[in-house]
């Protein structure tokens, strides 16, 4: 088999990884080329899909792990599954090629969907992202359209019942514009924003996942270096939530296996790698 022929030196590459939603999305790119990308949709398989897509991107351009100098990974906030797969992988390969890291938001990538939209936001438009977070709660960050075509934050993601996300897009009428609203809590909370914001335009489909190019153009601007990602959660997740009724399963008093998983969760590491 004839070798794939490249000029690509090693540290010279950018991986960029996403699976905050369910669609896992790997991109490896030169600079602002990019050179290859996947995405599966596979909610459930991601564990076991990523590193084999991974070794076949590599090895089909002939490119090795060392290639790559730069890993910018979606830290969230989204599925703790998906985001903590990106963060392990991440962490790995950092300690094993050198490279440096960079933690990417999962709201501005989609955010920055809204200018691929038939017609874009204009200048000093409001742009609302609202994921789904759990049953009757979403994830929502509100930017600002900007000039040069790309959205800033006007505040922190959140933590929303759908009827208060709705009730402040109803509000938002900035410079006298309709806000935007996209992401994947249109396909569950759809009809409720629709009937609260009669005047908001809503993205085709929601916009569910991020473009590859967006991711890509984030990890462009992102800021690197030798540490490992911390995860952006904005809820705690489930076991956190019923770890009384998880800890009267085992026996153990709620007050014990509170103050235990605090210990764990501030403990330093234990591998030296």
């Amino acid at each position: 088999m004839a070798r794939f022929q490249h000029d690509h030196v090693p540290g010279s590459l950018t991986l960029v990884l996403n699976a905050s939603e369910g669609l896992l999305q790997l991109i490896l790119a030169d600079e602002a080329t990019m050179l290859c990308r996947q995405e599966w949709d596979a909610p459930t398989r991601s564990t076991e899909i990523l590193a084999p897509a991974l070794r076949q991107m590599l090895s089909g351009l002939g490119l090795a792990p060392a290639h790559v100098g730069r890993i910018a990974c979606v830290r969230g906030p989204g599925s703790f599954t998906g985001i903590r797969l990106i963060l392990a992988t991440a962490a790995a390969l950092r300690r094993t090629t050198g490279a440096r890291t960079a933690g990417l938001d999962y709201l501005e990538a989609l955010a920055r969907g809204a200018g691929r939209l038939s017609l874009p936001p204009q200048a000093g438009q409001a742009v609302w992202v609202l994921t789904h977070a759990r049953r009757d709660l979403v994830h929502a960050r509100r930017f600002v359209w900007q000039a040069g075509g790309r959205p800033a934050a006007s505040g922190p993601a959140e933590l929303l019942p759908p009827a208060e996300a709705a009730a402040r897009i109803a509000q938002d009428g900035s410079a006298g514009l309709p806000p935007v609203v996209l992401g994947s809590a249109l396909e569950r909370n759809g009809e409720t924003l629709r009937q609260v914001c009669p005047d908001a335009r809503f993205a085709p489909d929601g916009l569910r996942h991020p473009d590859c190019r967006d991711l890509l153009s984030l990890a462009q601007e992102a800021g690197y270096a030798d540490v490992d990602i911390e995860p952006l959660y904005v809820r705690p997740c489930d076991a956190v939530d019923n770890l009384p009724h998880l800890a009267a399963r085992q026996s153990i008093a709620p007050e014990d296996a509170e103050a235990a998983l605090e210990r764990m969760l501030h403990a330093a590491p234990a591998s030296t790698i």
